[in-house]
């Protein structure tokens, strides 16, 4: 019997320690109200910042109960540390291609077996990483690959040593020049186009596309024209039969990285919890881990707009502006991300994911990263044409910049670093005066622009209710 392990009741003694008793017996003392009560928090209740008054834990329990002696304790533990342990050694097997989990009648997902072809579409570097990654999890993968020496570096040599030097590709990689031949028979597909080449590719294909098949956006960036980003582009110009079928994979992803198989986390954004949830069994492994969300807005946002960000960093670092510059600016970078992603309807939570922060981070600090590289020559004196010509890869901020700036016109949105960086590539505004002129603006209350990034509807427990935003429905 649990209560028998409770010590009798004991006189009150003013403690400075916690006393733990049954939960039905407890009382909250002082002004602190349940867990459960909403609302605004009193002042009252804590210092002068408003916030709960924790000093409450260390104060004296108005029960009668005192706690349970440390043998007892450890003998009412014991066989839960025992269950806990067991199952942190479990590892679920599968048998005949179905989760052991179910065995044990615990619910699951499907899963998906791991067989079958796998296209991609594009061979640059992003393109051929992935393809390494689905050819190891035992896909039949094959590549669309227009440069005909690099598709037949692929098939005779398992290299693409243009993009990926001293990767040697798996046997289960092949290359075709035909885009038909590439789709045909695809049980997912994968698409590595550059933005700026994306819509032309699908008007003069999208008629040989399988149906039903997860089309996997590997692109980033915003068109320069029409200010859509890839997966709106798609949905756009395919038919309707493709669009819950169309998903965005975005993350802290060298390409390089992943061929290696080193450890990777990215988040696949549908707004099908169905279609979300197949790319994740396809595309997971031990060391490629993918995260589902429904937004798909806040996700194609921070994979595009990062890569301003990543320019301005690289500048500062060229500029010799030290740590805490190239702090401030991704920082201060990743607040421009948000009230864009959340002025087109996306969550501005999702900026504190792998797609929003981790992305961020990882593009604005590494010297693998293009867009980074580009801003850092750009600090040392180079121009951006000499940059560009000497890149095998596209930086795809550049382009981004230009997109970036007139959106966020059309959206009445302040985003004076990625301005900068527009004027800087575009109307060949010195980097004294685009830095001058982040240095002279007003500084404004940090606090208050939060709050107006997330005024959303109040939430179940008292939070911002992020439901409302670009949210899976229901399916009880």
């Amino acid at each position: 019997n649990p209560t028998a392990l409770w010590a009798p009741p004991a006189p009150a003694t003013a403690t400075h320690s916690l006393t733990m008793q049954p939960f039905a017996d407890r009382t909250f003392p002082g002004p602190v109200r349940p867990r459960t009560t909403r609302g605004p928090i009193d002042a009252s209740q804590g210092p002068e910042v408003g916030g709960p008054d924790w000093s409450i834990r260390a104060q004296t329990a108005p029960s009668q109960h005192q706690g349970p002696s440390l043998k007892s304790l450890g003998i009412f533990l014991a066989p839960l540390t025992a269950v806990l342990a067991a199952l942190l050694r479990y590892r679920p097997k599968r048998t005949n291609g179905h989760d052991a989990w179910a065995l044990m009648g615990v619910s699951a997902m499907p899963t998906v077996v791991k067989e079958g072809k796998v296209a991609v579409l594009g061979g640059g570097c992003f393109g051929t990483a992935f393809a390494q990654l689905m050819a190891r999890n035992g896909y039949q993968v094959t590549m669309w690959v227009r440069n005909e020496k690099t598709r037949d570096e692929i098939n005779t040599q398992h290299t693409n040593s243009i993009y990926l030097p001293d990767i040697v590709l798996h046997d289960n990689i092949c290359a075709v020049s035909s885009f038909a031949d590439a789709v045909d028979g695809a049980k997912l597909v994968a698409i590595a186009i550059p933005t700026p080449y994306l819509r032309q590719t699908f008007v003069k294909h999208r008629d040989v596309l399988p149906v039903q098949v997860p089309l996997v956006l590997l692109s980033k960036g915003i068109e320069n024209d029409t200010l859509l980003t890839p997966l709106e582009i798609l949905r756009e110009e395919l038919p309707g039969k493709y669009s819950r079928f169309v998903c965005a994979v975005s993350g802290p992803s060298f390409a390089k990285e992943i061929a290696k198989g080193l450890p990777t986390n990215v988040t696949c954004a549908s707004e099908d919890r169905n279609v979300a949830v197949t790319v994740q069994q396809m595309l997971s492994d031990r060391m490629f881990r993918v995260y589902t969300t429904p937004d798909t807005i806040g996700v194609e946002f921070g994979g595009a707009i990062k890569n301003v960000i990543a320019i301005a960093a690289g500048v500062s670092d060229g500029l010799g502006m030290g740590n805490n510059g190239r702090a401030a600016i991704i920082t201060r970078g990743l607040a421009e991300i948000s009230k864009l992603a959340e002025a087109k309807g996306g969550n501005p939570m999702t900026m504190l994911s792998l797609a929003g922060v981790g992305d961020l981070m990882l593009t604005c600090t590494a010297q693998m990263s293009r867009n980074y590289t580009v801003g850092y020559r750009l600090g040392k004196g180079e121009t951006l044409q000499q940059i560009q010509e000497s890149m095998n890869e596209v930086a795809e901020g550049v382009k981004t910049a230009y997109s970036v700036h007139f959106l966020a016109k059309e959206l009445g949105i302040s985003v004076p670093i990625c301005n900068q960086v527009y004027e800087v590539l575009y109307n060949d505004r010195s980097l004294e005066d685009a830095l001058s002129n982040l240095l002279d603006r007003e500084a404004g209350d940090e606090m208050t622009e939060i709050h107006a990034i997330c005024s959303l509807p109040v939430g179940p427990l008292g939070g911002p209710n992020f439901s409302t935003r670009s949210g899976w429905e229901s399916t009880g």
